[in-house]
């Protein structure tokens, strides 16, 4: 009972944070028939990013396409390199971008070494990681609380540049559900390239050794890059306290 009303209430939530989007974007509704997730569009079809002239996407745990297909739909020109370790969840993304001869997928996770490694595949796909849930997870999502281990490949961005064409100006966005750290310590030459970074960070810990905020913050200052502010924010749903956020990081 406390799942569905926990999931029901965040439906809700994420409802009423969609409709007025498609009063100021009146495509969105052909969008939302062509695939296109309405939230991450909304967040990425902003005057400062397409000013941005971005040329190069780097999607990092892609899931099913949801950031890919917003920024097809924003930047329909660049190139999209999207990672996804989920088998399931990778068929899906491939056969989504199949006929788009500018996006490449790759089954992997990435992290700072290459090799297999136990992965924690959610019932809720979006909340898999390779690390385990934090008991603030279970309670705070319960709808995310059931996991299963299986094996996936992992290597490091860096160690994959020679495949990619990374073309200026370059995006990464990097939501891999608590392992970012890991994933800027195996990227640093690419990630270090990059005119913006958007960057799941976390305020109280979702999963166990999850890297804070400020450690990333630290590593993205280390690299180049200033905190420009988030472009959105998740809440505890019974205490309104803020517990992640989509940062943005834009290289000095």
């Amino acid at each position: 009972m406390h799942y569905s009303i926990a999931r029901f209430r965040s439906l809700i939530r994420r409802l009423l944070r969609v409709v007025p989007a498609f009063l100021k974007h009146p495509n969105l509704f052909l969008l939302l028939l062509k695939g296109v997730h309405p939230e991450h569009y909304v967040r990425l079809n902003v005057k400062w990013l397409r000013d941005a002239n971005i040329r190069t996407v780097i999607d990092i745990g892609a899931n099913t396409g949801q950031f890919s297909g917003a920024a097809r739909a924003v930047f329909s020109h660049a190139s999209i390199y999207a990672f996804e370790p989920l088998p399931q969840c990778f068929g899906r993304l491939a056969r989504r971008f199949s006929a788009d001869k500018d996006m490449v997928a790759f089954p992997l996770a990435l992290g700072e070494r290459k090799g297999k490694v136990e992965f924690h595949e959610n019932a809720y796909t979006q909340s898999s990681s390779v690390l385990e849930l934090e008991d603030l997870h279970r309670k705070s999502r319960a709808w995310a609380a059931r996991t299963e281990s299986i094996c996936v490949e992992m290597d490091r961005l860096d160690d994959l540049a020679p495949q990619m064409k990374l073309a200026a100006k370059l995006l990464v966005k990097i939501d891999v559900q608590g392992y970012e750290y890991e994933v800027l310590e195996g990227g640093k030459n690419v990630i270090g390239s990059a005119d913006i970074v958007l960057i799941e960070t976390a305020f109280k810990a979702l999963y166990k050794g999850e890297a804070s905020f400020h450690r990333l913050y630290q590593s993205l200052s280390e690299l180049g890059f200033q905190y420009a502010g988030n472009l959105n924010q998740a809440t505890d749903l019974e205490t309104g306290r803020p517990i992640f956020a989509d940062a943005i990081f834009l290289r000095r």
